[in-house]
């Protein structure tokens, strides 16, 4: 018995998809795994890394160049965008300020500029900044600016930024000492972001993440500001 060539067509198309998806740069891949929220109870009574070890259940993420370690930590960065704005970032072991940031919350995006993900997290991030102006301040943070510098441009345009993109020289000792807080090794993840409420991490996300995730997880961190 012959197969009708209305279901061969779509046998074909699915072996080729099947064929592919393992094709290209893995680097600029995100996993496939099913995203999930990031936003759970913290135990004031444990310690800052343990928090943060159960605090999320990681999504895999494209992998950035290494950032070597600081041997001594530095606790102000002025962090400069393309139009020569600073912005004062101050940190203080587990805690994060900054006299120019007046809302609760306070994200941080670890991103790069040639990634797709990054700029997927980018635009995601714009969107809820536009939505939350007087809740939350949204600070990127590209990684390796100094070699980012061709693609900048395109990423701002493919992002539609709303809110302050670093690209100055402190940006990698600042992601150091991020991800040193947060045990992930000498690897950063990318894009990576931190949310803060009142100086403090209450969440991250390793990889881009739903708008609905992370919308959801800003609306249940403000409602118990209530």
């Amino acid at each position: 018995m012959h197969t009708p060539y209305r279901y061969v067509l779509p046998l074909m198309l699915t072996a080729i998809i099947l064929a592919t998806s393992g094709c290209g740069d893995k680097k600029e891949t995100t996993h496939d795994k099913e995203p999930q929220s990031t936003l759970q109870h913290i135990d004031e009574n444990r310690t800052f890394k343990e928090k943060n070890t159960t605090l999320i259940e990681r999504n895999q993420s494209n992998p950035s160049p290494q950032i070597t370690p600081t041997e001594t930590p530095q606790k102000g960065f002025t962090l400069l965008d393309p139009e020569k704005n600073t912005l004062s970032i101050q940190l203080e072991e587990d805690k994060i300020s900054s006299a120019q940031v007046k809302t609760p919350l306070l994200v941080i995006t670890l991103l790069k500029a040639n990634s797709i993900p990054s700029q997927a997290e980018a635009y995601v991030l714009s969107e809820l900044q536009k939505q939350y102006t007087q809740q939350m301040t949204v600070i990127g943070v590209i990684l390796h600016p100094q070699i980012a510098k061709e693609t900048l441009n395109d990423f701002k345009a493919e992002s539609e930024l709303s809110f302050f993109l670093a690209t100055g020289e402190e940006n990698d000792a600042l992601a150091r000492q991020l991800i040193d807080t947060l045990s992930l090794g000498e690897t950063i993840p990318v894009p990576l972001t931190l949310i803060y409420q009142d100086g403090k991490m209450v969440a991250y996300y390793e990889g881009a993440v739903p708008i609905e995730m992370l919308e959801h997880d800003i609306k249940t961190l403000l409602e118990g500001e209530h």
